[in-house]
């Protein structure tokens, strides 16, 4: 199966000038975020930038080369994009473009977790990029209050970065995107953007990001950009049919299963296009359906009410991510039957059903999944 590293190897010699950007090219840029990038790329809307070259020479001066990844690294965001970042580097495509405004902080007393950064493309337009979700339960939370919330603090985040961009670069086109959960920011902050910068979108790439609640499809804001919103989901993924109660996307296909079909280095490629599914999986459709059904039951309190109770249990017990719950089964657990005493019966069977489900996608990181890579 061909991924976007082999793209890279078919494509990687045409510049932007001949061969514009294409839905692989947004894939690739929405997942360049995940590399921690911070500490080299300008924090401010610096008309300069740096150069992805440059940046790469100046992470591997203090950081790790990986050529690869092993079975679970091959998993693991910051890790596939710091590869990315250096295969993209010796790449007559991508190395010369420059990047600008990089935002990445985590705020755990007021659960948010953001990042982005700007490139520029040659053609006189810009990509801003949103970083998706990543293996802490900060993140994880910030992403369950969707359900419960108008607005998330990171959605507010988004749409401040794109009106402080579109204001910095005057004359140029946007061009915006995201994985997962950076997918349902670059779609909140063209919907919430102000009417000029709207008219500036070009097109707002969602890679299987989450939706939004009903008053978000219903405004004004969404019906304008909804024709140039292009969302993406693999057919056996559950994260970017949360709270879709829109359905308006194209279905890939991936070489992965289940919950690891998310991962993007997994997603099929042919030429410049993603390769597309036929169907998204009947499980699948199953779980979203009875867990869609369970929220719409609840009002906003009760919602919240749960989702603090579910991630309470990682905090009291001082986990914060994904790994730290499979090294520490019996303190999750111990925490599951405490946590569960202090709801009403169907909220507790519900919660122990998260919690399988997290145990799930833990187990699924630690199965024995192809490598993405060439």
């Amino acid at each position: 199966m061909a991924n976007f590293y082999h793209y890279l190897e078919w494509r990687g010699d045409i510049a932007f000038e001949i061969d514009p950007l294409n839905e692989v090219d947004a894939l690739i840029f929405t997942w360049l975020v995940y590399a921690d990038m911070k500490e080299i790329v300008p924090n401010t809307p610096d008309p300069n930038g740096i150069s992805i070259e440059e940046t790469c020479r100046a992470f591997f001066e203090t950081h790790e080369h990986h050529g690869h990844l092993n079975l679970l690294d091959s998993l693991n965001p910051p890790l596939t994009a710091t590869v990315l970042l250096d295969r993209l580097s010796t790449c007559r495509r991508f190395k010369d473009i420059k990047m600008t405004y990089m935002i990445d902080r985590i705020d755990y007393e007021n659960p948010t977790q953001f990042a982005a950064v700007t490139f520029f493309l040659p053609d006189d337009a810009l990509f801003i990029a949103y970083r998706g979700t990543d293996r802490t339960f900060v993140g994880w939370k910030e992403d369950c209050y969707i359900s419960c919330q108008e607005e998330i603090p990171s959605q507010a985040d988004a749409l401040q970065y794109l009106e402080t961009i579109a204001a910095a670069f005057p004359n140029k086109k946007l061009i915006i995107g995201g994985h997962s959960k950076g997918g349902n920011l670059a779609a909140y902050a063209a919907i919430m953007s102000s009417p000029k910068v709207k008219e500036r979108i070009e097109i707002c790439y969602n890679h299987d990001g989450p939706g939004f609640p009903k008053s978000v499809l219903e405004s004004d804001g969404y019906r304008e950009i909804k024709p140039r919103i292009k969302k993406f989901v693999p057919q056996g993924s559950i994260v970017g049919l949360l709270f879709d109660n829109d359905r308006d996307f194209e279905i890939i296909r991936s070489d992965q299963f289940s919950f690891l079909q998310h991962n993007g280095p997994c997603w099929e490629v042919l030429g410049r296009s993603l390769v597309r599914g036929e169907e998204i999986v009947k499980s699948t459709l199953v779980f979203d359906e009875s867990l869609t059904s369970w929220l719409d039951s609840l009002d906003n309190a009760q919602r919240r009410k749960f989702i603090d109770t579910l991630f309470s249990i990682f905090e009291k017990n001082n986990l914060k991510t994904f790994d730290d719950v499979g090294n520490n089964k019996l303190k999750t657990l111990l925490g599951i039957v405490h946590a569960a005493r202090e709801l009403d019966p169907q909220m507790s069977g519900m919660l122990v059903k998260a919690l399988f489900g997290l145990f799930k996608a833990r187990n699924a990181m630690s199965a024995q999944p192809k490598v993405a890579q060439d």
